[in-house]
């Protein structure tokens, strides 16, 4: 009997908990269960009132995701939060982490549109009048905010406390250089260490976001003996100008190229410059008039150069003479 009436109690304590109401407002069957919504406004950092579409938004906490549609709009529907945090992601804008009002007012998200280094080069550059050795390096940088948003543009060496910063040779094009010794880098840097560095380009937004390259590296140094064996230095000249140099052996394909610098008022004037050169040749002639009566009669110059197929160069000794 007592079986029985312990039996049939927690049958009824059963039943009267299944009947209990629930009020977690959480609960979607709860009486108290309430759903919110948020309207979230995707735009342009450089322009704030540009919807931005096909934006990735992920709210983890809420188990929802969304594509901003042509408004540039995500809508959340959720049960009562006071706040979550969203993510969002698009290969052309940075990513951006948002904490967002469940349920109330939210300001637009503004992405910032990431730079895109188009073109960058390395290359080295030999002197012979002085044993020198200088690295160029060269990079196109598109930013869709415009070049106004780019604060800096860096090239690093990881292994060396160095950095330069590039400066905008063709802001039209959105070309940026940076040209330095190699003894910036180290000062009992060689020439031969040079291909064994990697450098980095890092590219800044004016709200601190970055884009940063893989390694670089130069491919080599051409430290070669160059030099013209005629006409003899300080000659004066007339006539088509028949230039010699000496013979240059190197196990890589390569051209020469032949500068004539006019120096006038003590600046240097470039007349022309004859390129792609064959590698099996010793002399080239200067023959037209139209170059030869750039010429000054008191100071010029020409200088012959070793090209290889990556940029990197070796110049002559300047070969100075007078023209009448």
């Amino acid at each position: 009997m007592k079986i029985l009436k312990i039996i049939t109690l927690c049958t009824l304590l059963g039943l009267i908990a299944c009947d209990a109401p629930r009020n977690n407002p959480l609960d979607p069957d709860s009486a108290t269960y309430s759903r919110q919504s948020e309207v979230l406004q995707i735009r342009r950092l450089s322009s704030p009132l540009t919807p931005l579409s096909g934006i990735t938004v992920i709210a983890p906490e809420l188990g929802l995701s969304a594509v901003s549609d042509h408004a540039g709009e995500v809508v959340f529907s959720h049960g009562r939060v006071n706040n979550y945090t969203i993510y969002t992601s698009h290969e052309q804008f940075f990513p951006m982490q948002v904490l967002i009002n469940g349920g109330g007012m939210n300001a637009p998200i503004l992405l910032n549109a990431r730079p895109m280094i188009m073109d960058r080069e390395i290359h080295s550059v030999y002197n012979n009048t002085n044993g020198s050795t200088e690295f160029f390096t060269g990079a196109t940088i598109s930013d869709p905010d415009g070049l106004t948003d780019i604060r800096a543009v860096t090239l690093t060496i990881p292994e060396y406390a160095y950095r330069d910063t590039f400066q905008i040779h063709d802001a039209v094009n959105g070309y940026f250089v940076s040209n330095q010794n190699i003894t910036a880098i180290d000062a009992s840097m060689t020439s031969g260490t040079l291909p064994e560095l990697p450098f980095i380009i890092t590219v800044y937004n004016q709200n601190g976001d970055s884009v940063t390259t893989d390694a670089l590296h130069v491919t080599r140094v051409i430290d070669q003996d160059i030099f013209f064996t005629a006409p003899a230095p300080l000659s004066s000249l007339s006539g088509p100008i028949d230039f010699s140099w000496n013979a240059i052996q190197l196990d890589f394909p390569f051209t020469f190229e032949l500068e004539l610098y006019a120096i006038e008022d003590n600046n240097f004037k470039l007349v022309h410059n004859y390129t792609a050169i064959h590698q099996d040749s010793v002399h080239f002639k200067v023959r037209e008039d139209a170059v030869l009566q750039q010429l000054t009669a008191v100071n010029n110059f020409a200088r012959i150069s070793i090209l290889d197929n990556s940029g990197n160069r070796c110049y002559s000794i300047p070969l100075f003479f007078t023209y009448e």
